[in-house]
């Protein structure tokens, strides 16, 4: 009769502890979360590397707007311009590398 009641203990004893461990992995992954945020239509979430600015445009009766960086110059401006242009299957982001070369013009 001892020996079946300390069994029991123990067999309550563990299942506390199995349950009151998976509680807190149940609590850990809702509060941290390893996955990406979601990307809008316009990649609002996206960490580009320098501020977005939209022009808007009206094409074909359609209100638009084009989204751009405007890179500064990293040293002294010469007052040009280049303007690198993407779309499609690329986005800004591509430009990323040369954007970071030192330069004397102002990148759009």
């Amino acid at each position: 009769m001892k020996s079946k009641l300390t069994g029991c203990k123990i067999g309550f004893v563990l299942l506390a502890i199995v349950l009151f461990q998976a509680e807190s992995i149940a609590a850990e992954q809702t509060t941290v979360s390893n996955e990406p945020k979601a990307l809008g239509i316009a990649l609002e979430e996206y960490p580009y590397p320098w501020p977005v600015h939209f022009l808007p445009l009206m094409i074909e009766g359609q209100d638009l707007r084009m989204a751009y960086m405007d890179v500064p110059p990293s040293g002294p401006s010469n007052g040009r311009a280049v303007v690198l242009m993407h779309g499609k299957n690329f986005g800004g982001y591509y430009w990323r590398g040369v954007a970071q070369v030192p330069r004397f013009c102002r990148l759009l």
